[in-house]
């Protein structure tokens, strides 16, 4: 009888152990399969052809990632939808494979890609994206020569590297179009930039291009108006040697009109910027004290803006630094003196007008008598 109660107790603990190591092998197969359905998931790609003809480029969408990719060399087909061509073609409707891939049920493309290798785009429409009404990526590399993105009515981020084909395309559309809830968004600078950063044009004058900055140098004897470089800039910088051009204006005012052509706002706004006394200043101080010849009042003072840049020689007694001598001058100077502002070195420098080296109440009544024509230079010999 204990023999028999001794098997059956080994028994029931053999079945038991059984059980408890065929549960963790169910458990392991349960999260295997949960991560093979959540990687094919992932994993949702499809793909096809879309060259023009000659071309091999294909189409690749990540529909988890909403995200549409241009891989090959060459032309894109030149799509043509009829519901959003409006500019007189007469080609029948040429609709992009990916809206008629039976595999796709929604096209929700929120970003587009097109790698290295392509060369043109053709006419985009919104049959590239599939996010309505809402923001959009597109990212161009260098290799893009041409591209319409004209009927694309959705808002999009443009991806581009500084200096390429599509830098200054998109910088124009932006700038010369009616693309406001477009943007820019540099990725680089490309290794052969269609715009170089220095050059010289056949009138003298040189330039540099900073794609960090933005900023735009001119310098050297003159140029035309012509000749300047179509730069997507933010600000311009005339040096101290640049001479504009003599003036062909037709008016009889005697402004000159290339320099008034960078000043007059609100076309350049104050992203225009020279050196006290340059020749390019002394334009500008011309055309700024132009009169009415009928009632006197003046003509451009209140639409014109250049800004000024610290001069490193400095003019003795221009203490705000705006190029010019004047009352505002000796108010400030008279602030420094009794030590009610601040200044930098370069003010300090011009403050000293009776040229004694220090910075005092003289200074002050120097300036004042060199205002009222009492003492003909500063500083005093």
């Amino acid at each position: 009888m204990k023999k028999i109660l001794k098997n059956v107790l080994l028994f029931s603990a053999l079945i038991g152990s059984v059980n408890c190591l065929a549960l963790p092998a169910a458990a392991v197969d349960v999260a295997t399969a949960n991560t093979s359905v959540m990687a094919d998931a992932a994993d949702v790609v499809y793909s096809g052809t879309c060259g023009a003809e000659g071309d091999n480029i294909t189409w690749t969408y990540n529909e988890s990632e909403s995200t549409m990719t241009f891989s090959g060399t060459g032309s894109m087909e030149k799509y043509y939808v009829s519901r959003w061509d409006t500019d007189g073609y007469n080609n029948p409707s040429i609709v992009p494979e990916w809206l008629t891939d039976s595999r796709i049920s929604v096209y929700q493309a929120r970003t587009v890609v097109f790698e290295e290798g392509i060369t043109e785009v053709g006419k985009m429409t919104d049959d590239y994206f599939g996010c309505e009404n809402s923001q959009c990526f597109l990212e161009v590399p260098e290799s893009v020569t041409s591209l319409d993105f004209s009927n694309v009515t959705n808002s999009l981020a443009l991806y581009g590297l500084d200096g390429s084909w599509f830098y200054g395309f998109a910088w124009k559309s932006y700038t010369k179009g009616n693309y406001s809830k477009r943007r820019y968004v540099s990725v680089g600078t490309a290794k052969n930039p269609v715009y170089p950063t220095s050059g010289s044009c056949a009138s003298g004058a040189t330039w540099t291009f900073d794609y960090r900055t933005r900023e735009l140098h001119i310098s050297g004897s003159t140029m035309k108006k012509s000749e300047f470089p179509d730069y997507p800039y933010k600000k311009v910088i005339f040096e101290k040697d640049f001479v504009p051009p003599e003036n062909n204006n037709s008016q009889a005012d005697e402004t000159n009109d290339f320099v008034f052509s960078f000043v007059l706002r609100p076309h350049r706004d104050s992203n225009v910027y020279c050196y006290p006394n340059s020749p390019f200043a002394n334009e500008y101080e011309k055309i700024k004290t132009i009169t009415d010849e009928e009632d006197g009042t003046l003509l451009y003072a209140d639409i014109v803006k250049c800004n000024y840049l610290p001069d490193d020689t400095g003019i003795c007694g221009d203490v705000n630094l705006d190029g010019k001598v004047n009352l505002l001058d000796s108010v400030l100077l008279a602030k420094a003196v009794n030590g009610s502002v601040t200044v930098n070195d370069m003010q300090k420098k011009n403050m000293d007008c009776d040229g004694s080296g220090e910075i005092d109440i003289d200074d002050v009544t120097t300036l004042m008598q060199f205002l009222v024509h009492a003492v003909d230079s500063l500083p005093l010999q």
